[in-house]
Formats: structure tokens, C-alpha cells, sequence
């Protein structure tokens, strides 16, 4: 089961037999959201015809089984670490209500809504990350300068603010990741303006906290380089963060224009390579990564911690 946006943000959903290659279905939806398979159900979040609703299809035949206005027109939705043997539960996430809700991907019923406190901004998270526990969100400001932890199904308080974050967020895709205990952004740098010209900008920081100590308020710090690397090479434009299991991957540019990959854990740097990855895939403690060449792109697996080839004696694949 896959899905796509066309150039008018009208969505397609299509279901493919995996044994043949036939198309088993095809759903066009307006102004489509977010698509979320769970078990038997995909579920949908839709503006078909003008109403902000989310379905509920049947995976192997694409009936619709339900359909509702009940959880709005969520921008993401996730499934909850529940016990397996429990019936999944549904977060939908819509960030323009600051609204939070959970519901039955089967039934479509919902269990629950959450709104977080605003304080001084409403949340900007279009995806908020999901916790490695499976059933709580970090979330950021939309003016980017504070990460709250919202628990749903706990007692209250189900907000908590983490970090006042002492510099502001940089915009990166994903926001927010979380590998072995920490969780991991990037910063713009301390008192650099913010209308700054891109070719005036210092670049972006990685920055840090522990996430898995008690504590009401940890700061994210930037994270160390070796000594060995020149300050000039550490001011690069970041863009994209990927999680594997103890490393985290940053792809990017240099000032220059080089393309670098830049691997992180803990709270330091250990390697970085140029060479622009369009795709970072995490094995384990390696990485696959895709390089983008002049005329053909290169495969390569990587270990996370070396940044070595994972088998010496082949180069490339």
C-alpha cells in the first residue's frame, strides 16, 4: 500500500498484490493528509468534498468500513506501543487546534483528546515525534524555542515541558530525533540574527540532551567535534536527521557546496564524509547510504562508528 500527492494536493491511495504485481485497489482523495496502516485498516485523513474527516478502509479489498468528522483533518497520525495483543490505538495529531486525539483505527470510535497548554506559542509540530516507549510526543513551539513531552494516557500532568531551549530551532526534516537515550535537533546559532542572509549564516549546531534520566528541564547542548576538524569545516548547512539504533545521521552542505554526512553519538561527532546521501538507511549500527554521482548514484554500507566501509575489500556495490 502506498500513497502520493499530485501537483494540486489531491491524494491517491493504491494497494498493490505483493505475489503479482496487480493493483487489488485505488482510492482518489482530496486534500489528503496522512495515511496510516494499521493491521487490517488503512486509515485516512481527508478533506474530500470539503469535509475534514478521516476514513477507515479495508486493507486487502479497500472497502470502507468507517468514516468520521470526529478527529478533524489530523496533519499525522501514528499508531501507540500498546501490548500487542491489545487492539492498536490511533494518535491523530493536528497542529493548527493544538489537538491531540486517539481513536479506533477499526471502529473509527474515539477513546480520548488531549489539548497541550499553549503557553507562550501554539505547537508548530506538522509530525511530533513519537517516543521509543511507543506512547508519548515531543513537541515543538512554533516559535521553535521550547520541546514539551506529552503522555496521553498518564495521569496528569500529560504536558511537560522538557527544555527551554537557550538558542532556536533550525528547520530540518525530521525535527526532532531520538537514538539510545537522547534526543537530538538542530540550532541556529546563539545571537545570530534571524533575518539573516543565507550566505551570512554560520550554519546549523547539533545539539543534545539525555531524555532517559529524571529531570524537569535539560538543555540541548552542541554536541563535540574532534579536534582534529577545523571550525571552518563544522559550519554546515544541515538538513535531515536520521535515527538508527545508537547513531544519529545529519545530511547536508557545506558552505562551499559540498554535500557532507555527518554521524553522531552521545554527544559527539565521530565522523563526517562529503559526498551529498539522498538516503541514509540504518542497519544495526551501520548505515546504508545512496551518494548522489554525475552520472550514476553509488551504494554504500558504512560503519556507524568508524564511518569505515562495513567490508574492506569491496569499495562499492
Amino acid at each position: 500500500m502506498f500513497w502520493r500527492l499530485d501537483a494540486e494536493e489531491r491524494g491517491r491511495i493504491t494497494a498493490v498484490d505483493l505475489s503479482t504485481g496487480g493493483l487489488r485497489w485505488r482510492h482518489d482523495l482530496d486534500a489528503l493528509n496522512a495515511v496510516l496502516l494499521a493491521g487490517d485498516r488503512v486509515v485516512a485523513s481527508s478533506a474530500a468534498g470539503g469535509r475534514r474527516e478521516v476514513l477507515g478502509y479495508d486493507l486487502r479489498s479497500g472497502e470502507q468500513r468507517w468514516r468520521t468528522e470526529a478527529h478533524g483533518l489530523p496533519e499525522s497520525l501514528r499508531l501507540s506501543g500498546q501490548d500487542p495483543s491489545a487492539e492498536p490505538v490511533a494518535l491523530a495529531w493536528n497542529w493548527l487546534g493544538s489537538h491531540l486525539r486517539w481513536f479506533s483505527p477499526a471502529t473509527g470510535g474515539k477513546l480520548g483528546s488531549l489539548r497541550p497548554r499553549p503557553g507562550i506559542s501554539f505547537y508548530g509540530s506538522d509530525d511530533p515525534l513519537t517516543r521509543a516507549d511507543g506512547e508519548s510526543l515531543w513537541l515543538t513551539t512554533n516559535d521553535r524555542r521550547r520541546i514539551d513531552l506529552l503522555r496521553p494516557f498518564t495521569a496528569r500532568p500529560r504536558t511537560r515541558t522538557f527544555t527551554p531551549l537557550p538558542r532556536r530551532l533550525a528547520y530540518s526534516s525530521p525535527e526532532l530525533v531520538e537514538a539510545a537515550g537522547r534526543l537530538y535537533a538542530l540550532a541556529r546559532p546563539a545571537f545570530e540574527h534571524e533575518e539573516a542572509p543565507w550566505e551570512e549564516r554560520r550554519g546549523t549546531l547539533v545539539v543534545t540532551a539525555r531524555v532517559d534520566r529524571p529531570g524537569r528541564y535539560r538543555r540541548l547542548n552542541p554536541v563535540r567535534w574532534p579536534g582534529a576538524v577545523p571550525r571552518s569545516e563544522r559550519h554546515i548547512m544541515w538538513a535531515d536527521l536520521t535515527a538508527g539504533r545508537n547513531h544519529v545521521y545529519v545530511q547536508g552542505w557545506h558552505r562551499d557546496g559540498t554535500g557532507r554526512t555527518l554521524a553522531v553519538r552521545g554527544n559527539r561527532v565521530l565522523w563526517q564524509r562529503e559526498g551529498r546521501s539522498s538516503v541514509a538507511v540504518p542497519l544495526d549500527d551501520r548505515v546504508l547510504l545512496v551518494e548522489q554521482g554525475a552520472e550514476r548514484d553509488h551504494l554504500y554500507l558504512v560503519d556507524g562508528e568508524t564511518g569505515a566501509f562495513a567490508d574492506p575489500a569491496v569499495e562499492r556495490t
